[in-house]
């Protein structure tokens, strides 16, 4: 009989040693699924809003609040640091799928504050995790 932790640690090393899957390529918002108007590469990563008008909406939650059964979404803020004009916000998002599977997934946030408004946002979370349980 084989070992159960041999077993075990032969699945995470397959896995681990996967290939990536590529999902942005740091040029262009080739294979996005957002309105092109709303959204634009800037330092190699995707920002939302525009630099010429003023956004009205944001595209991309009315698309992600899709994926989820209405109601079960919530967020538990587990951690706040804040230094000049930097804030740090570390939370939790849970929610059930429209299929009924849990999601939970921690998040970061890192805002820029100038004049008592937020500048930027840059937004971290396990996005893999959210690809296979929310939107796969």
């Amino acid at each position: 009989m084989k070992s159960p932790l041999a077993l075990f640690l032969f699945c995470f090393a397959v896995r681990a040693l996967a290939a990536p899957v590529p999902i942005f390529d740091g040029k262009s918002l080739e294979g996005w699924e957002g309105d092109a108007k709303l959204w634009r590469v800037e330092d190699g990563m995707i920002a939302g809003g525009s630099l010429t008008e003023k956004v009205t909406h944001n595209d991309f939650l009315a698309t992600a609040m899709a994926h989820y059964e209405p109601g079960s979404v919530s967020l538990e803020v587990t951690g706040l640091i804040a230094e000049a004009d930097r804030v740090v916000l570390q939370w939790t998002s849970r929610a059930r799928t429209r299929d009924g599977r849990p999601y939970e997934n921690d998040c970061i946030g890192v805002f820029t504050i100038r004049d008592g408004r937020i500048q930027s946002v840059r937004e971290y979370m396990d996005t893999r995790y959210a690809g296979e349980v929310a939107f796969g």
